[in-house]
């Protein structure tokens, strides 16, 4: 087999982390079964009255020697000290490397008032290498032994033998988190583009969104409003069902069979036969609906609720290689709970004003937001890689995809976006969408029966879309064959990469087990880790192989759930739970990484070439903050979540960073030069934005 040429990402205005510069710290602080970081995201704990910062270890550069400070050391190796030593290192530029920059940093800025200019979170490495990120793991992983983890008190620093082994369980952690970093700066693999996504990722993290908590409480009360009116109307309707019973599921499923006739398999939104149920059972769906307005709304209302008591902040609103793909993810405990990349949208028509909580999120003073989403970036990224012409060359004539395939399938009639037959659009949209990555036609109707807005065709059409694709795209296909085979001759082989049009796959070997590392043609790698192979019963009904992954490996097999990833999850006989990977989601997951390094590539140049700093980025949006617009014809907005409407004046900021934004996201950027020929699109509000939100 050949061997692929190698690629690597290198950035010129970005200097590289070293050893040598680098300042590494751990912090042990106060905790119990009551209070403890397993409870509560890290900004209210450190903001809490009972916390209390134990201890701390600090390495500097390429000195291995270790130093710890403690609350009740003598002058000198107190917490003082070391508080004065770190403030230096931020003055004299010294990365700060810590495991969790979203609670050591964190504290850092919070409680001892030190900000370092960058950051560099050892976490997100383990997650680029497709492992677990504890530091438990990274430790083993990398040939070490973490300590047993003492009692977090005050008493564990008066006791001199159990203050000896805090000492050393500290200066362990800062040691594993030095011998990380010292592999993820040398790493071939870890290119200068993603060094700077986890310090971008890491320093966003810190920096947080800033939060409207007035708009907050004000979105509560509307919310509210409309729960209690769903839920009147919910007994109004339906006097025989007991509004206590509205979240027990078996309970709502019975009283459906009685009421209704209707026996339902699952209450869930997206299933196929729940939707079909409901528009063939007029009674069964407004009981539904009823029920799912109560819920939604009341969810919400919750939500806002809560976010209104962050303390005018929401940190951490993204974190690094939140999947398998390396995509962005948003939520968890350390940003209350609330998934900034899956706030509504208001297409639902019953929940509109639910976007509404999308606009808590504010620029800072005297900034507006910018927002831009690329357009069809993964219908573009698979057709590039299949090298589909006919397609490519209507994403480079600028040309509507999802009106030029709905005319291939009904030619004759006029088909126009929101006008003339724009649900025929609609229809060819999910199928340039969606049979991209080999859906079925079986998932291809149910997908179109559950898609919020669609109104589902008839068999015929589903199928004649359908087998229209399959005609139109054969690249497509063959590309999914392609890979897949390659892969799992890559897995069986123990020699050298195979190199396959745009991507490379590698036989992968290390403590994990057995795998395989396919490099895209951005440069970086997806690792497919510790991959089993065991006989299954097809979708199509023959036995074949079927493999699974590890999405984030964990040495230790009690820990080690799949971790992020597609499809089937299996519990194996060495305790982990793996994800399958077949043909159709290795090419959604290369499309993917493809489609995110672009997004990311793309953030550098807009913030480190043209000064506009990223607020966040949800999905394939990316929102900046520039220069509020002052101009003078404004119209303010009168109630909540009006728009603003400007007339913009020669030489507008927002004008012009609009302008920026719009052409750099319009191309690829030179970071990526394998990528040159992808015809790539942007979508940008027109509308300045005081606030996030459509």
């Amino acid at each position: 087999m050949r061997r692929p040429a190698k690629t690597r990402v290198r950035l010129d205005t970005y200097p590289r982390p070293t050893a040598s510069e680098a300042v590494f710290v751990d912090f042990e602080t106060f905790a119990d079964k009551r209070y403890s970081l397993r409870k509560m995201s890290s900004a209210t704990y450190i903001m809490d009255d009972r916390f209390d910062v134990l201890s701390v270890a600090i390495s500097e550069g390429a000195d291995s020697r270790i130093d710890f400070y403690h609350k009740l050391g003598e002058e000198g190796r107190d917490l003082d000290a070391a508080r004065t030593r770190l403030a230096a290192a931020a003055l004299t530029g010294k990365i700060l490397v810590v495991h969790n920059a979203g609670f050591d940093a964190l504290l850092l800025k919070l409680h001892w008032g030190i900000e370092f200019a960058r950051v560099f979170d050892t976490m997100s490495y383990l997650k680029f290498l497709g492992l677990a990120a504890s530091l438990n793991n990274g430790a083993q992983f990398f040939g070490r032994a973490k300590k047993e983890a003492p009692e977090f008190t005050e008493a564990s620093l008066r006791d001199p033998a159990k203050l000896r082994e805090f000492a050393m369980y500290n200066a362990a952690d800062v040691a594993v988190c030095r011998l990380i970093y010292r592999d993820a700066v040398k790493s071939r693999q870890l290119s200068d583009l993603e060094c700077w996504a986890i310090e971008s990722t890491a320093a966003l993290g810190l920096r947080g969104i800033s939060i409207d908590r007035p708009w907050l409480h004000k979105t509560a009360g509307k919310f509210s409003k409309a729960r209690d009116a769903a839920y009147v109307e919910l007994s109004r309707q339906f006097p025989r069902f007991s509004t206590d019973d509205i979240n027990r599921t078996k309970v709502v499923r019975e009283f459906c069979n009685n009421e209704f006739g209707a026996e339902l398999a699952s209450l869930a939104q997206r299933s196929p036969d729940l939707t079909e149920q409901r528009r063939s059972n007029a009674d069964l769906g407004r009981f539904l609906d009823l029920r799912d307005r109560v819920q939604s709304w009341k969810r919400w209302a919750d939500k806002a609720r809560r976010l209104a008591e962050a303390p005018g902040r929401l940190y951490r609103p993204v974190r690094y290689y939140g999947a398998h793909t390396g995509r962005f993810a948003g939520g968890g405990r350390d940003s209350m709970g609330l998934n900034i990349q899956n706030l509504p949208a208001g297409k639902d028509p019953r929940f509109r004003e639910l976007a509404l909580v999308r606009g808590a999120f504010v620029p800072e003073p005297k900034n507006s937001f910018v927002a831009a989403d690329l357009s069809s970036i993964e219908a573009r990224v698979i057709a590039y890689l299949a090298e589909e012409q006919a397609l490519l060359e209507r994403f480079r004539s600028g040309e509507d995809i999802y009106v030029w395939f709905a005319q291939l399938a009904f030619p004759g009639l006029p088909i126009v976006k929101g006008g003339d037959n724009g649900h025929l659009r609609d229809l060819a949209k999910q199928a340039i969408l969606g049979l991209g990555f080999g859906m079925g036609f079986p998932r291809f109707i149910e997908k179109l029966k559950i898609t919020p807005g669609i109104d589902p065709p008839d068999r015929e059409t589903a199928q004649h879309l359908y087998d229209l694709y399959q005609r139109t795209f054969p690249r497509i296909a063959a590309l999914r064959k392609r890979y897949w085979n390659t892969f799992r001759s890559t897995f069986q082989s123990s020699g050298y990469g195979t190199g396959d049009g745009h991507c490379s796959f590698f036989p992968l070997v290390d403590r994990s087990g057995r795998g395989v590392r396919v490099v895209l043609p951005t440069g970086r790698p997806l690792f497919y880790r510790s991959v089993r192979v065991v006989p299954e019963i097809m979708p199509w009904g023959d036995i074949g192989d079927g493999y699974y992954y590890a999405g984030h490996y964990s040495i230790d097999a009690k820990a080690g759930t799949g971790g992020p990833g597609s499809g089937k999850r299996r519990k194996f006989e060495d305790g982990r739970v793996r994800n399958s990977v077949y043909s159709q989601v290795l090419v959604e997951n290369i499309v993917q990484a493809v489609a995110r390094d672009i997004m990311v590539a793309q953030m550098h140049i807009l913030q480190e070439t043209h000064s506009l700093e990223i607020a966040f980025s949800v999905h394939d949006e990316i929102v900046v903050s520039c220069p509020e617009c002052t101009c003078p014809r404004r119209k303010e907005p009168q109630e909540l979540g009006e728009t603003i409407e400007t007339l913009h004046e020669p030489g507008c900021p927002w004008i012009a960073a609009r302008a920026v934004v719009e052409a750099e996201m319009s191309r690829v950027p030179p970071a990526l030069p394998t990528l040159t020929d992808l015809p790539m699109g942007c979508e940008v509000s027109d509308k300045v934005r005081d606030r996030y939100g459509k």
